[in-house]
């Protein structure tokens, strides 16, 4: 996470008492020795200003930040103390003083949080969805080895339609009950005949 982003959530964190430039600062980097250069500062503290609002506005006391701050930045380089109060007390007591995170500048946290959120949902997403295809791939390659190894039947079956036609079926049919009936006569006839 990048330190205006750090910034940001810090300033969040801290809506209700405010937190001072320095303060900021030091908890950006855990430590209260120098530890940016002195252009990054620079460009930190103009980014400061203009997302972060305090109760003094220095401009109407003094003269303007950026260029009074770098003055305040290559003194306290020169020495040994790291924001020292004497290179310039009037910016000192101006960027001590408790600021507070502008809307803005908090809004464009919380749609940070939302994209990063919505960046993480969508890479779950893809990994579903990678993970569907293979498991699909692999259902799919089964499926053909298991095509490929089924047995083969034994013989071919054939249908063959019936060429015989009903009417003969039934003209047949008849001729064979006329021979049982004939046969069952001569069964009953010699059965009655006495010996």
């Amino acid at each position: 996470m990048n330190r205006y982003i750090k910034a940001m959530k810090i300033g969040i964190a801290n809506e209700k008492k405010g937190i001072s430039y320095f303060d900021l600062v030091y908890k950006l980097h855990g430590t209260k020795n120098q530890v940016f250069t002195m252009e990054a500062e620079q460009t930190f503290c103009e980014w400061f200003i203009q997302n972060f609002s305090c109760l003094d506005d220095y401009s109407n006391n003094v003269g303007l930040v950026p260029v009074d701050f770098h003055k305040f930045l290559y003194e306290n380089f020169k020495g040994s103390d790291y924001h020292a109060r004497g290179a310039n007390m009037h910016l000192f007591d101006y960027l001590n003083q408790k600021w507070f995170l502008n809307g803005n500048a908090a809004k464009q946290f919380l749609d940070y949080q939302e994209f990063k959120a919505a960046r993480r949902n969508s890479l779950i997403a893809t990994m579903f969805a990678i993970v569907s295809i293979l498991i699909a791939a692999v259902t799919f390659w089964f499926s053909y080895q298991s095509d490929l190894n089924s047995p083969k039947p034994p013989y071919e079956v054939k249908i063959i339609e019936n060429s015989i036609n009903p009417n003969n079926l039934e003209k047949k049919n008849m001729e064979l009950k006329e021979k049982l009936y004939k046969a069952e006569l001569m069964i009953k006839s010699l059965e009655e005949k006495p010996n």
